[in-house]
């Protein structure tokens, strides 16, 4: 997860801006969620709004399962539904690869409206500067951790404990980053083999 932060970083969205055409416009595709969102799923996301945000003028949010944020320095971007099916029936070719009148059901308002709130109060109980995601602060590892940490009876504690942790002291998250991925290693040598022969 660490190599590809490099693609989620300031750093990068910087790179890409000074590379971008007048109206360009960077998509990124990112977990979101229909109907929930677990605290680490919203703290993934707002952290990329955050640093996306950062970098260009204007957003616009995909939403869903898959969702996709749009940044471009130029006022063409566009969440409204019906504009959008619009933008994509004038493309030529385009009923070829996607129905025009299908593409407004993409992007309902009350899911834009539920994630994009979900992103605001993550970014408004954090410290400043915390969800920016840099080259030399990457955050994909303190979001692998916690994901990993759910996927384990005793982790999932120290994952929800860390999770709290990670507003205060840098040095709490580092030793509470530590205990997580020895919990999880010794989750992962106690759980039995797969697939190993058994005796007659």
């Amino acid at each position: 997860a660490l190599p590809l932060n490099r693609y989620y970083s300031r750093e990068f969205f910087e790179a890409v801006q000074s590379r971008l055409a007048k109206n360009g416009v960077l998509c990124v595709r990112f977990s979101g969620g229909d109907n929930f969102m677990g605290p680490e799923r919203v703290l993934q996301g707002a952290s990329l709004v955050t640093t996306m945000g950062a970098v260009f003028k204007y957003l616009a949010l995909k939403p869903g399962d898959e969702s996709w944020l749009a940044a471009s320095d130029a006022d063409v971007l566009s969440e409204n539904a019906e504009v959008l099916g619009e933008r994509f029936a004038s493309i030529p070719g385009s009923g070829r690869i996607y129905p025009a009148k299908a593409v407004p059901s993409l992007f309902p308002a009350d899911r834009i409206q539920f994630q994009r709130a979900a992103y605001q109060n993550a970014m408004a109980a954090q410290p400043g500067g915390f969800l920016l995601n840099t080259d030399r602060h990457p955050k994909a590892s303190l979001y692998s951790l916690l994901a990993a940490g759910k996927q384990a009876e005793p982790a999932s504690l120290l994952s929800a404990l860390l999770l709290r942790l990670s507003y205060s002291s840098p040095w709490v998250i580092g030793w509470a980053l530590m205990g997580l991925a020895a919990l999880r290693a010794l989750y992962r040598l106690r759980a039995p083999a797969q697939g190993g022969a058994t005796a007659a």
